[in-house]
């Protein structure tokens, strides 16, 4: 068995086997579980890869009102246990960034699984793993925010989550996260929202200008005849901006896709009506961004409603400034004045602490 398992893989992964008619293969090549290795301590409970098909989009689109189906991969740290034993334990979704996967969250959600808590971080399309059954379907989603929503609603309700203490968003994963938080269907899901290092209610930051590249790189994408004028565009960007050195192709790619979907008036809109709504809100971000101005992002902490005295500095050291009280309530805000755009790296333990602190906030139960 294992000797057949493995040359299904081989074969699928050779010839990226996508069609439906291959399915079955697909689904017997992949890996059913996989262990996270450990970023704190060797003895951390291991959170597992798990795969699960969601159909998601019903009657979103005119022409394909059947929606798409995807074969999601997504990290949870109790995938086995019992829905019954598993509602008490708070539990956190996380939802990362443009491009980015469930393995840049994977330094912090192992915190929260030692501290008790059962954390959940889905993978969206597009970024090597989760895939749809053919490649139609890769091609259908093109990665709006009301797709992103529904994809982690439909991914939520696969999988029997019906209550979500702490849902974070990581840069471009704040859009879906303020859709799901004021949608009138799933807005008493969740129970409070951690926003980091959030994309900016406007196109003028740094990884989305000039967005006439974007535009040109999905049209390009979709007339295959031009694709490899991609790869120039990618490889260009490279060259001028070494904040893309890391990106390939297909993360380009979808990341375009993503920038022209967004409405940015609407997400603003979303933001506004959220400061509306009792739902308890943090925002962490860095000075040092080197994609996203601070003042951009200050823009969106008004909007929220999160007032001024509620934004607390963080300096280099990781000292908090003399307006914190450490035995008041959470801060709303926190800028870190010498982080970048990865606040897990720069500040590891004190990120963890503020999340941590504002969990129990929502949920005093917890010890």
């Amino acid at each position: 068995m294992a000797i057949l398992r493995n040359l299904c893989r081989l074969c699928f992964h050779k010839y990226k086997v996508r069609s439906l008619f291959f399915a079955p293969v697909r689904y017997f090549a992949r890996t059913p579980c996989v262990s996270v290795k450990s970023t704190v301590s060797a003895a951390n409970p291991s959170i597992k890869l798990r795969y699960v098909y969601v159909q998601t989009c019903v009657n979103t689109w005119e022409d394909i009102p059947n929606g798409v189906l995807f074969d999601v991969c997504y990290a949870d740290s109790h995938p086995d246990d019992d829905l019954k034993t598993t509602a008490s334990l708070p539990t956190i979704v996380a939802l990362h960034n443009t491009p980015g996967s469930h393995d840049d969250l994977i330094q912090v959600l192992e915190s929260f699984v030692l501290m008790g808590c059962r954390v959940i971080a889905p993978n969206f399309p597009g970024f090597g793993h989760t895939e749809g059954l053919s490649s139609e379907h890769d091609e259908i989603f093109m990665h709006t925010n009301d797709e992103k929503s529904q994809f982690v609603c439909d991914f939520l309700e696969n999988i029997g989550i019906k209550r979500v203490d702490m849902i974070i968003g990581i840069g471009s994963g704040c859009f879906p996260l303020l859709r799901l938080c004021t949608s009138v269907v799933t807005k008493d899901i969740f129970k409070s929202a951690v926003f980091i290092s959030p994309w900016p209610v406007t196109e003028d930051f740094r990884l989305i200008q000039p967005i006439s590249i974007h535009r040109a790189v999905v049209w390009l994408w979709e007339h295959p005849v031009y694709r490899p004028l991609v790869f120039l565009i990618v490889h260009m960007r490279k060259m001028l901006f070494s904040g893309f050195s890391e990106f390939i192709v297909k993360d380009f790619v979808c990341t375009s896709y993503t920038i022209c979907g967004i409405d940015f008036a609407e997400v603003a809109g979303l933001a506004v009506g959220l400061s509306h709504m009792e739902i308890p809100k943090l925002v962490l971000f860095g000075e040092n961004d080197e994609f996203i101005p601070s003042p951009l992002v200050e823009d969106l902490v008004k909007m929220l409603g999160i007032p001024r005295n509620k934004m607390i500095e963080c300096d280099e050291k990781g000292n908090l400034n003399n307006s914190y009280n450490e035995r008041e309530e959470c801060p709303n805000s926190v800028v870190f004045l010498h982080g970048s755009k990865d606040l897990f790296h720069d500040y590891e333990t004190l990120t963890i602490t503020l999340l941590w602190k504002f969990l129990k906030n929502i949920r005093p139960d917890i010890k």
